[in-house]
């Protein structure tokens, strides 16, 4: 994990993240062992910001459980599971893309773009390019999901819900 930010057993995780313009890469020298995150957070009491950042061959781009994740103009690439994965009720997803077009695409051949349980989803302005699912929603019992101004080449299916009931 390239930055790894663990539950706090007082539950109030008072760590604030701005990450910008940084590569999270798996390091080719370990093939038989993948990196498991660019960021990985769980429990932070202030949002992360994750802004033009690039994660590579991981298995999660971005995983967060329990935490608000602000995604902007971040790009994922090869990302065996999904690019940003993020869970837990009463929290937030906003993820805005690198733009509408195929030149310049936030995920390319990653397993799903992204990956949501249980929690409020607004995300816009991206290409997804070889992804087996654009999105997958999951478990979600009243939560708002916002999905605009995207291009899906998906080999599975563009947005999947799965035991996701509306408000």
């Amino acid at each position: 994990v390239g930055i790894l930010v663990e539950e706090d057993v007082s539950g109030a995780n008072l760590i604030g993240l701005n990450i910008a313009s940084t590569v999270f890469e798996d390091d080719a020298a370990y093939p038989a062992i993948t990196a498991i995150a660019g960021i990985q957070v769980n429990g932070l009491s202030t949002p992360l910001m994750s802004a033009g950042n690039s994660y590579l061959n991981l298995v999660w781009g971005i995983n967060g459980f329990r935490s608000h994740i602000i995604s902007e103009a971040d790009y994922f690439e090869n990302c065996s599971s999904s690019g940003i994965s993020a869970s837990g009720s009463s929290f937030t997803l906003t993820q805005t893309g690198k733009g509408k077009n195929e030149t310049t695409p936030s995920f390319v051949n990653c397993f799903t773009g992204i990956r949501a349980q249980d929690i409020d989803v607004t995300s816009s302005n991206n290409a997804m390019l070889g992804v087996n699912t654009g999105y997958s929603f999951r478990g979600g019992v009243a939560r708002n999901v916002s999905v605009t101004d995207n291009i899906i080449k998906a080999t599975r299916k563009g947005i999947g819900f799965t035991h996701w009931r509306p408000l």
